[in-house]
């Protein structure tokens, strides 16, 4: 695996706004490379495209759990 793309890409996936551009934010100051989505669905049709390193999921969010069913 390329040393520089190692744990370098996260996705954030929570419902709220406030908490996705906190965290964002702090993790891009960090040296990381964020994306984000508002939803469980958003960031399944988010994961293939960025192919992150690290998936920080909400599972409090409407229907997360039955998301993250579907990733397993």
């Amino acid at each position: 695996m390329n040393e520089e793309r190692s744990l370098k890409k996260i996705l954030l996936v929570d419902d709220d706004s406030h908490l996705l551009v906190t965290l964002g934010d702090f993790l891009k100051n960090q040296g990381f490379e964020v994306e984000t989505a508002t939803s469980g669905e958003e960031g399944l049709k988010k994961l293939p495209q960025t192919a992150p390193d690290l998936v920080i999921l909400d599972l409090i969010m409407p229907s997360a759990k039955e998301e993250v069913s579907a990733l397993l």
